[in-house]
């Protein structure tokens, strides 16, 4: 079962509305993980993150790997509002 609550939390008031398909998006995934996370704020809002994900579907691993996302500061903490460039 998936944490919608949990999720929006994390979500920038601008994403809330996409809460329930970022949410979805995990159903059907085992044993996510994140690999060699790092990240560092490149300005403007933005961090870029190296390493991956790996999430199982099914019989099937995939790779996700980390990229640039916007974040905002809202009600004293940072929120996650989507991948940038």
């Amino acid at each position: 079962k998936v944490d919608q609550a949990g999720v929006r939390q994390l979500l920038c008031s601008e994403k809330e509305k996409d809460a329930e398909t970022e949410a979805t998006t995990f159903l059907g995934v085992s044993e996510p993980k994140i690999e060699g996370m790092q990240c560092a704020s490149i300005g403007d809002n933005k961090v870029k993150c190296d390493g991956k994900i790996t999430a199982q579907y099914g019989t099937e691993k995939n790779e996700f790997p980390l990229v640039t996302y916007r974040v905002v500061q809202e009600d004293g903490e940072w929120k996650w509002c989507g991948e940038t460039k």
